[in-house]
C-alpha cells in the first residue's frame, strides 16, 4: 500500500516537474519572442531612418545637378522622391537604398509602376509600432525638409530664369541667370541642413 502510495505521489512530483518545466519554456519562448520583436523594430527604426539620411543628400545632389545642368530628369527625380515619402505615387518595384543613386548615375531607368500601394511615410511608422516621441521626431524632420524645399524652389525657378534675386521675388517671364550657386549655399539652407542632422 505504501509503495502505491510513493509511487503515486512521485508521479504526482514529476508531473508537476514537467508541468513546471512547459511552463518554463513557454515563458523562455515569449521572452525571446518579445526581444526579437524589440530588435526587429529597432532595425526597422535604424533602417528608416538611414534611408530618410540617404533621402536627404540624394535631395541635396539633386538640386546641385540641375540647377548646374537645367536637365529635366533630375528635377524629376526630386519630386518622386518626396512624392513616394508622401504616399502621392507608389515606391519603384527595384527600389532599395542604392535604388536613387543607381538612377542619378545612369546605371539604371527610372520606373514609377502604373499601379501599386502608396503610403506615406508617417504610415509606414504607425505600422512599424512607432511611438509618439518617434513620430514627433518624424514631424520635426518633415518641418525642417518643408523649409529647406522652399529656397530649393528659388534654385529651381532660378534655373528656369524665374527668379530675381534682387527682389527676391519670382518673374513671370524667363530671364535665365546661371549663378546660381549663391543661392543653394545660402546662410539659411546651411542653417536648416544642420538642424536636419541633429534632429536624427
Amino acid at each position: 500500500m505504501k509503495l502505491k502510495q510513493t509511487s503515486i505521489a512521485f508521479s504526482c512530483i514529476a508531473l508537476f516537474i514537467l508541468i513546471a518545466n512547459a511552463l518554463f519554456i513557454g515563458r523562455i519562448y515569449h521572452s525571446h519572442g518579445l526581444v526579437k520583436n524589440a530588435q526587429r523594430h529597432r532595425q526597422d527604426a535604424l533602417m528608416l531612418v538611414y534611408d530618410l539620411r540617404l533621402q536627404t543628400h540624394q535631395l541635396s545632389r539633386l538640386v546641385q545637378t540641375y540647377t548646374t545642368t537645367a536637365e529635366p530628369r533630375y528635377l524629376m527625380y526630386y519630386y518622386d522622391i518626396l512624392y513616394i515619402r508622401q504616399g502621392k505615387k507608389p515606391l519603384p518595384a527595384e527600389y532599395d537604398p542604392t535604388y536613387w543613386d543607381r538612377v542619378i548615375s545612369g546605371e539604371i531607368s527610372h520606373q514609377i509602376p502604373e499601379s501599386g500601394n502608396p503610403q506615406p511615410l508617417s504610415a509606414q511608422m504607425r505600422s512599424m509600432g512607432f511611438g509618439r516621441e518617434e513620430m514627433e521626431s518624424l514631424q520635426n524632420i518633415s518641418d525642417i525638409t518643408e523649409s529647406m524645399k522652399q529656397i530649393e524652389q528659388i534654385a529651381f525657378a532660378a534655373t528656369q530664369g524665374l527668379y530675381d534675386p534682387e527682389n527676391r521675388s519670382l518673374l513671370t517671364m524667363a530671364n535665365p541667370i546661371w549663378y546660381l550657386q549663391r543661392i543653394w549655399f545660402m546662410e539659411k539652407n546651411t542653417t536648416n541642413s544642420m538642424l536636419l542632422c541633429q534632429s536624427r
